[in-house]
């Protein structure tokens, strides 16, 4: 019974030790990045290219390689730094299409959370609004 209520605490509270990258994913932190998604997914958000980013945005945050295919946003807060990757491969059996990640000062992260649809208030990076006529679809006769 013991050996039950200590793994229970763990999945719930997420005390074992935590990934490199600072998240380690337990309930608690799944029910609180969810959380923060919702309020974040009202506020009308501007996302920008991941090219306008100072700098190499894999080098600097390696743990986009544990979420997702590639960068598909970004976007800086007053003390945070949030990315949204997109997955080429979604829908079930497979992730969703989405995640957000919002990494603090010291590059860990502090919120993850994967979603399907795009909130209606964010306003997606300029060349996916409009992509290259190579990736657009060709007429049907």
């Amino acid at each position: 019974m013991n050996r039950w209520l200590l793994t229970l605490w763990r999945v719930l509270w997420g005390t074992q030790p935590e990934t490199s990258d600072g998240y380690g994913q337990s309930l608690f932190d799944d029910v609180r990045s969810a959380a923060r998604f919702r309020a974040l997914a009202k506020q009308p958000l501007i996302w920008l290219s991941p090219t306008d980013y100072p700098g190499d945005v894999y080098a600097d945050f390696p743990a986009l390689e544990r979420f997702g295919d590639r960068c598909f946003a970004y976007k800086r807060s007053e003390d945070e730094e949030w990315l949204i990757i997109d997955r080429c491969w979604h829908g079930w059996p497979d992730p969703p299409e989405f995640a957000l990640l919002a990494f603090d000062s010291g590059k860990k992260i502090v919120t993850g959370y994967d979603f399907s649809d795009w909130p209606t208030a964010w306003i997606k990076p300029p060349e996916t609004l409009n992509p290259p006529p190579s990736l657009t679809p060709a007429p049907q006769p």
